[in-house]
């Protein structure tokens, strides 16, 4: 299983969306279709689809998530 995960705009730096799913499975996913995440390196949120996103199959390649006091 793999990770998608997408470029922050503010940050400059790959983040997990959080959904893992296999190579296939990102793949069908639609390339237009918009949703929506908050970012738990900047705290804003964005809209990404397939077609702006990664699928990364190594997590241990993306910056480590930084516990924070809203969580």
């Amino acid at each position: 299983m793999g990770v998608v995960t997408i470029l922050c705009p503010r940050m400059g730096q790959q983040v997990s969306t959080g959904i893992e799913l296999g190579r296939k499975e990102f793949a069908a996913l639609s390339p237009t279709r918009h949703y929506a995440m908050r970012c738990w390196m900047c705290g804003g949120e964005h809209e990404w689809s397939r077609r702006w996103a990664y699928y990364v199959e190594d997590a241990r390649d993306l910056p480590v998530r930084q516990p924070s006091y809203a969580d």
